[in-house]
């Protein structure tokens, strides 16, 4: 693609893989509004990797890694490219595109630049750790239990426990002779706390109420 292709590829592409954050992006006002187009993107580019399931947990993690190396060089993204070279819905389609991405940002100011990488590259750190921990915590590799006939046998004792045990938003911990389900905002806390702080020194910023509302929801 072009420079000029790149740039529509990235604005066209916004709000076929967000909604809500696609209508609060464009009450910002330029060069902001771009610059945080741009950053959004590359967060979404990166969230790919980690949810498509179908993709070893080796795979993510060198997509993830690698990714976050391409915020401070300038070589091509070719293993994202590869990795989904035909795309099943526009998240795929955007991370087979991540150069068309990682260009429009190095096009940005370097100021920008300096204020993006930082975070996202954190991120890619953090996925990449996650996807590991995740993968030994799925029910066919679990690092807490020794088998998953041990869950089974656990749950047939507690059925009363099965749908908070087996919950998309819970961490399973032992307790003593029991097993105990941590929600994320615990287990998670201390990465989610300073993310929320984060999020409402941004609303004193804004002059926009609208978006202040939303970032301090």
């Amino acid at each position: 693609m072009s420079p000029a292709e790149e740039h529509r590829f990235c604005l066209q592409m916004l709000p076929k893989v967000s909604r809500t954050f696609a209508a609060c992006i464009r009450l910002l006002p330029q060069p902001v509004q771009h610059q945080v187009l741009v950053a959004y993107l590359l967060c979404r580019v990166a969230d790919t990797a980690e949810d498509t399931a179908e993709l070893p947990v080796a795979t993510k993690e060198a997509l993830l890694t690698s990714f976050r190396d391409r915020l401070s060089d300038d070589l091509p993204a070719d293993d994202w490219r590869a990795t989904f070279a035909t795309p099943r819905i526009p998240d795929e389609e955007l991370a087979r595109e991540a150069d068309a991405v990682l260009h429009e940002f190095r096009r940005l100011s370097p100021e920008a630049q300096d204020a993006i990488r930082p975070w996202v590259q954190e991120m890619c750190t953090g996925m990449a750790s996650f996807a590991a921990k995740h993968a030994r915590a799925r029910p066919d590799h679990l690092e807490a239990l020794e088998s998953v006939e041990e869950l089974d046998r656990y749950l047939a004792a507690n059925p009363n426990e099965k749908d908070k045990l087996l919950g998309l938003f819970t961490v399973v911990e032992r307790a003593g002779d029991k097993l105990a389900a941590i929600p994320y905002s615990k287990a998670y806390a201390a990465h989610l706390e300073p993310a929320a702080r984060h999020l409402r020194e941004a609303a004193k910023l804004t002059k926009n109420r609208s978006l202040a509302r939303f970032l301090e929801s």
